[in-house]
Order: structure tokens, then sequence, then C-alpha cells
């Protein structure tokens, strides 16, 4: 048996398509029909689990609006969302889900007092 790692997804973010101008809604569905999706920006988790038990993960965002990389702040919010989710999970028990509440509570408040909210 061979210790190289064998990836179990490959996929293509050279799919990802820029619209400057936009896509209305009509648009967004009629192209929701071969497949695509619509939306602003985008933040991908891709995520390898070596045989050594470890986890890696890389972090590929950008934002359609600047046609640039998601920028960090953004990032945060995404990720703050996130706790929220996690938060409120009924499988990751009482223990999890209490610890993961207080966080989120406490980010959020963070993020709404140095955003003036």
């Amino acid at each position: 048996m061979s210790d190289e790692h064998r990836y179990k997804l490959s996929y293509k973010i050279a799919a990802l398509e820029a619209h400057p101008e936009g896509l209305s809604r009509e648009e967004a569905l009629e192209r929701a029909k071969d497949g695509w999706g619509a939306c602003d920006a985008i933040l991908v988790a891709s995520i390898i689990y070596p045989s050594d038990g470890s986890f890696s993960v890389l972090f590929v965002g950008k934002d359609g609006r600047t046609n640039t990389k998601l920028s960090d702040p953004e990032t945060l919010k995404v990720w703050s969302m996130l706790t929220l989710m996690l938060a409120e999970s009924q499988a990751l028990g009482t223990r999890w889900s209490d610890v993961i509440s207080k966080t989120a509570k406490m980010i959020h408040e963070t993020i709404a007092a140095a955003e003036g909210n």
C-alpha cells in the first residue's frame, strides 16, 4: 500500500466567472439551470486529511465587487457567522455548543463595536 495521499475530490475554481456589471435575478436564475450559483463574493475551504491524522485547510476567497482577494474583514464576518451556525448545532453536544455560543457572542459584540453598530 502506498503512503502517497489520495485526494477524494477535485474542483474547478477556474469556472468562477466575474460579472462587473452584475447579474439580474432573472439572469442568475437562468444560469442556475446550467448549475451555476450567483453571489457577490465567495470563500472556499480546501481540506486535506493526510493519513498521519493531521488536518490541512486552504481558504480561497474572491470579492466580485472589487475583483480582488476577499479581504480579511469580510473573511472575519463570514467566520463569525460560522460560529453562530456551530453554536446552534445539535451534533456538537451541549459542552461545545455552550463554548461556541459564548465565543460567538463575544465575537459579534466586538465586530459590532468596531463597526460602530
